[in-house]
């Protein structure tokens, strides 16, 4: 599908598979971030006359090749300071504040990290429905997303409580003052271990 920006006027080619079918979504313009809204839907009589009440999808665009980060995290001191260390690690950062832009975002967008508060629900770690949902992922596509959470009670980088937790570190709150150096060990202690994994994937055509 051919879409135009009515911000800038900018034209682009979106693969139709890209899209979801028979409802609205909102694009973001990779050149003014500006809005374009697309509708995707049947046009019917009965479809014209429904209220307009369907809840816009945030689709975004990346470059090939594009580190991608996504944060949950309510707090907006915390949230900031985890979206400068990303940042810092040349990572194009994301934020979803509430779980309707988050469950738009997973199901339309790849992040290869995701930092996630406890406090993203009541209830701690334990209801957490944003925890849930990543857990409920096929291997295939969890084991390529790098889970992070940020939590009050847990130690930093406990490596047993992660793995009961089913997320890939933990960082405590105190900690956050050295949030880009603990990722940055994190992440390429992860890379270390799955990249023989990950070779032998591409050697069989796999990945």
């Amino acid at each position: 599908m051919e879409i135009s920006c009515p911000g800038c006027q900018k034209r682009f080619l979106v693969p139709d598979e890209k899209l979801p079918a028979n409802t609205k979504v909102v694009l973001t313009c990779p050149d003014c971030k500006g809005k374009i809204p697309i509708d995707t839907r049947e046009k019917s009589e009965e479809t014209d006359l429904l209220p307009d009440t369907d809840q816009d999808i945030a689709i975004e665009f990346f470059e090939a090749g594009t580190k991608t980060g996504l944060v949950c995290v309510p707090d907006e001191s915390i949230k900031e300071g985890i979206v400068r260390a990303l940042d810092g690690l040349d990572y194009k950062t994301s934020a979803a504040d509430d779980l309707r832009t988050f469950y738009a975002k997973v199901r339309y967008n790849h992040y290869d990290v995701m930092v996630v508060s406890e406090k993203s629900a009541e209830g701690g770690t334990g209801n957490n429905p944003v925890l849930r949902y990543l857990e409920r992922l096929p291997i295939s596509v969890r084991r390529n997303i790098f889970l992070f959470l940020i939590s009050a009670q847990h130690r930093t980088l406990d490596t047993s409580m992660a793995f009961s937790l089913s997320v890939d570190a933990i960082i405590n709150e105190k900690d956050l003052g050295e949030m880009r150096e603990i990722l940055q060990k994190s992440l390429s202690q992860n890379e270390h271990f799955y990249k023989v994994f990950k070779d032998c994937l591409r050697a069989e055509g796999r990945v």
